[in-house]
C-alpha cells in the first residue's frame, strides 16, 4: 500500500483511497454551502450511461431510481447527483436537468430533450443551517464546476471539505458536529 496519498490504499493518516482511473467522457463536479455545511456533488454523462441502482434504508430519499430498472424504458442517464439536504436536497437535480438541456443533452422523447438524472441525499440538516438545502442553483453550479477525470496523477481535489453528514453513516472518525461519517468522496479525495 502506498502511503504518499498518490493511489490507491491506506494513506499514514488511516485514510482508504479508492483506485482512480480515466473515465472517458466522465465529468465530476461539486458545489457546497460552508455555514450550511452541507452541498452537492455531480456526476455527469451528457452522452448517456448504464447505471443501477441499490435503495437501502428504512428513509431513502431519492429520485428517479425507479427507471433504472432494466425492464423500463429508460437506458442511459446523463447525470447522477448526490446531495444533501434530505428531501429538500432533491431540488438540486432540477439544475443538473437545466443544466444538461441547455447544452442539448437528454432522452430524445421526440418534442425535445429530457435529461434523466436520478439522484439520492442525506440528512444533514441537523448539522449547519438547516435552512439553507442544496437548491437547482447549487445544482446547477456543480455543473458548471465539473471537470473530466484526470488520465494520470493523484485523484482531484474536488469536494474536498464534507459536504453531507449523517450520525447513522459508516464513519471513519469524529467530525466537530458530533456525527459519525461523511460523504465517500472525500474520504477518498481527501
Amino acid at each position: 500500500m502506498r502511503e504518499n496519498g498518490d493511489g490507491p490504499g491506506t494513506t499514514s493518516d488511516g485514510v482508504q483511497r479508492a483506485a482512480w482511473f480515466p473515465l472517458p467522457g466522465v465529468r465530476i463536479g461539486h458545489a457546497h454551502d460552508l455555514r450550511a455545511r452541507t452541498g452537492c456533488t455531480v456526476v455527469l454523462t451528457p452522452e448517456g450511461a448504464a447505471a443501477g441502482v441499490d435503495v437501502r434504508g428504512s428513509a431513502p430519499g431519492t429520485r428517479e431510481t425507479d427507471l433504472l430498472d432494466p425492464v423500463n424504458l429508460v437506458q442511459e442517464v446523463h447525470g447522477v447527483l448526490l446531495a444533501g439536504g434530505s428531501a429538500f436536497g432533491l431540488a438540486a437535480a432540477d439544475g443538473v436537468m437545466r443544466y444538461l438541456e441547455e447544452r442539448g443533452y437528454g432522452l430524445d422523447v421526440g418534442v425535445g430533450r429530457v435529461p434523466i438524472v436520478p439522484g439520492a441525499v442525506l440528512f444533514d440538516l441537523a448539522v449547519g443551517d438547516g435552512s439553507r438545502r442544496p437548491d437547482a442553483v447549487m445544482g446547477y453550479a456543480a455543473c458548471e464546476a465539473a471537470r473530466e477525470v484526470p488520465e494520470r496523477g493523484p485523484a482531484p481535489r474536488w469536494g474536498r471539505r464534507w459536504a453531507t453528514c449523517a450520525p447513522w453513516t459508516v464513519g471513519w472518525g469524529q467530525l466537530p458536529c458530533n456525527c459519525q461519517g461523511v460523504s465517500s468522496l472525500r474520504r477518498w479525495w481527501r
